[in-house]
This record gives structure tokens, sequence and C-alpha cells, in this order.
């Protein structure tokens, strides 16, 4: 085994507000469980990562380390890896919030040394860092080094960039986070989509009664955001939902989750 660092895409993420959750598990059994499906989704990640199966991600140099609430999943620094990152981790935020769970993260390229017990180096700190003091909100920073080695690795094709750029989203402060609220075709079929907003409703509306400011400023930023969604949602894929609405109907129903 080399213990050389490797050039590496790397991702830190965790569950937002995990001490609460667990706080809370000791008074109310039904969070509780939500905390341990949370959890088992992410360690899925590492399980299905190291099978024997199909899904085996370590022909590809895919590394996944995760630790109760947290999980680093790492690819080889090469071509549009940071493309399949993005979407594993979309999935894994679509999943989570059924269970009620946010995730905060951080992603970024540099030096790393992953296998399959061990994770350590300097793009392991900075992800880290992004995640811990510049993420701030539920939302998964990606380094914009990141960003720029990726296109690249493409060599600069246009439609490979506009596909990269499509799963990501720039604030107000100039980061570039992944866009996980506008990924309609992620999510199939429309209703579906639908129905997965109206869950991020609910725990938006909940999180804005939180009497620490700390915690709420966080929740202000999603429905912000969140209303940005629902408000301009774009209907690229003509999933009818149930089948009664045409597109301008259907912007009405999504407009209509707006929260105040």
């Amino acid at each position: 085994m080399s213990f050389d660092y490797e050039n590496r895409i790397v991702a830190y993420v965790d569950i937002l507000g995990f001490k609460k959750l667990v706080d809370d598990s000791q008074k109310d059994g039904e969070v509780s469980e939500r905390i341990y499906n949370a959890l088992k989704r992410i360690h899925k990640i590492e399980v299905k990562n190291y099978s024997e199966g199909f899904s085996n991600g370590t022909e590809f140099g895919i590394e996944v380390s995760t630790f109760s609430d947290n999980a680093v999943i790492s690819y080889p620094a090469e071509k549009d890896n940071l493309f399949f990152l993005i979407i594993e981790l979309i999935h894994l935020q679509l999943d989570l919030v059924i269970e009620g769970v946010l995730i905060r993260g951080g992603i970024t390229i540099g030096k790393l040394h992953h296998d399959k017990d061990i994770v350590y180096g300097p793009a392991m700190v900075q992800a880290y860092e992004i995640e811990s003091k510049i993420a701030v909100y539920p939302r998964i920073i990606v380094d914009v080094q990141a960003i720029i080695s990726y296109i690249k690795g493409i060599h600069g094709d246009s439609d490979a960039v506009k596909e990269i750029f499509k799963l990501l989203r720039r604030d107000s402060d100039g980061l570039f986070f992944i866009d996980i609220l506008n990924q309609s075709q992620e999510v199939f079929p429309e209703k579906r989509y639908f129905e997965w907003l109206t869950r991020i409703r609910e725990i938006i509306i909940k999180g804005l009664d939180n009497k620490n400011l700390y915690v709420k400023v966080k929740y202000q930023w999603l429905r912000n955001y969140y209303n940005e969604i629902v408000n301009n949602a774009d209907f690229t894929y003509p999933y009818p939902y149930d089948g009664h609405y045409d597109i301008t109907d259907l912007k009405k129903v999504y407009s209509a989750l707006t929260i105040e």
C-alpha cells in the first residue's frame, strides 16, 4: 500500500443540528427513529462502495469514510468525477430530507490519502474547514478550485460545463453551492418533486420557530433560497402533476408553496 498523497476531489458533509436532534431523541422516539434512518442512509454510501456487487466503487478509485453523522467521500481528481460526486450528494440529501434532516458540507481538491480505513491530508483539512467555518447555512460549498480543475479536465467541453453548472448555484457571498432544491430531474416523477419540496417547507417552517438566533438565521437563509426556487421553477421536464395541470398551472401550484 502506498502512503503517498494523491490529488483527489474530496467532500466532507455532516448533519446540521445533530446535537439538538440527539438531545430531542431522549424524549421523543420518533426523533430517535429519524436519526437512526438518517445515519443508516449516510453509512449506506460506505457499505455500497466496498460491497462485492456492481456498486463497488473502488475500481474507479472512489473511497468513503463515515463516522456518526459525517461522511468523507473522495474521487481521483480526473475528468468528470466532480460531477459524479455532486450527484451522489444530491441523492443523499434527497433521501435525508424525508427524515427531516439537512446536511452541510464542503468540496475541494488537493492532496489526500484515503483508503477504506484511513483518511487524512491537506484537502481533508480544507474540506472540513469549508464545512465548519464557511458553509454556515444548510448548503454544500464547492471550492472554486475544484470547479476550475473540472473545466480543465474536460478540456472546456461546453456541454459538460453546462451540465456541472446546472447542479450549482452562486450565492450572494459569491460562493458556489450544490443547488439541491432545483434538481427536479433527479426526483421522478414531477409529483414526487412537489411532495419533496412540501417536506422541505415543513422543515423550514419548524426551523423558523427556533428561539436560538444562531439556528434561526440558517433557516432564514434556507427560506429565501427555497422561495426563489418555488417562485421560479424551471419545468424543463414535461411531467404533468396528476395529469391535470399545464405548465402555467404548475407554476401557480409551486408558487403557492412560498413561505412568508
